[in-house]
């Protein structure tokens, strides 16, 4: 048998139940006692509107506003810390001299300069002729007074496929010391050296191919005047005259070469 329902429409509430959970009389369970801190004295020092609790550690660097240290310590050193750590620890061995500097470098010594190499043997002294401070010669060192022996005359008809001889153009090597004959050589070397000798040839070619005809070519021209341009070539085996065509091959022709008399 059910216990008497009381109140309520429809359902009476038993005394052991709850509180119904309504808008007029809601349910709070019992809390639980729960920590609450102290009030805060605003009374102390700190940022407008907020002050410090009882249980916050005293200021770094003078709590009070009076300006006492605190039992925290002396102030904080505001010095950079590099510069104290450099003081404090001492240097370490790092196995060098850290104050060694690089001595500059010294002045390159200059190359010992080269001995007087020149060739110069009696039999080439004795086909030579001096003038003026050098010795003049052919590169092959014919005597000046040595005719030449073949007439530069060209005949009537010529063969006009004919080619320079073969001993004209073959290849010297340039004696140490020795260089040709520059091309602005003074006039009188033109007279009292290059045309007053045969020199065994027609032509005395100099530096860039500059042509002069000797006592040897009187027959086809007048000694010591320009007559052409004869192109000189280069290589490893020395040095040598190019072939001449037609009525040029005629000519006979020596590369003229001197040095200083030391």
């Amino acid at each position: 048998m059910s216990p008497p329902r009381r109140g309520g429409k429809g359902r009476g509430r038993d005394s052991r139940s709850p509180p119904p959970r309504g808008k007029g009389d809601r349910y709070s369970p019992p809390r639980r006692d729960r920590y609450s801190p102290p009030p805060r004295d605003r009374k102390g020092g700190g940022a407008k509107g907020r002050g410090r609790d009882s249980r916050s550690p005293p200021r770094r660097g003078g709590g009070d506003r009076g300006g006492k240290r605190d039992w925290l310590g002396p102030p904080r050193d505001r010095r950079s810390r590099s510069r104290s750590r450099d003081k404090e620890q001492p240097k370490k061995n790092l196995g060098y001299d850290p104050e060694y500097r690089i001595p500059a470098p010294t002045r390159r010594k200059d190359p010992p300069k080269a001995e007087n190499t020149m060739e110069l043997t009696p039999e080439m002294k004795q086909n030579s002729f001096e003038f003026e401070g050098f010795y003049y010669a052919t590169i092959d060192f014919t005597a000046p007074q040595t005719a030449c022996g073949i007439s530069p005359v060209v005949p009537k008809p010529y063969d006009g496929t004919r080619r320079t001889d073969a001993s004209v153009v073959t290849w010297h090597f340039m004696p140490k010391g020795w260089n040709l004959v520059p091309a602005d050589v003074d006039d009188s070397v033109k007279e009292k050296v290059m045309a007053a000798f045969d020199w065994g040839t027609h032509l005395l070619v100099m530096e860039n191919g500059r042509a002069y005809v000797s006592q040897g070519g009187q027959a086809r021209s007048k000694p010591g005047t320009l007559q052409m341009i004869w192109d000189i070539e280069k290589g490893p085996s020395g040095i040598r005259l190019q072939h001449l065509k037609g009525s040029h091959s005629y000519w006979h022709g020596k590369l003229f070469i001197r040095t200083s008399i030391q």
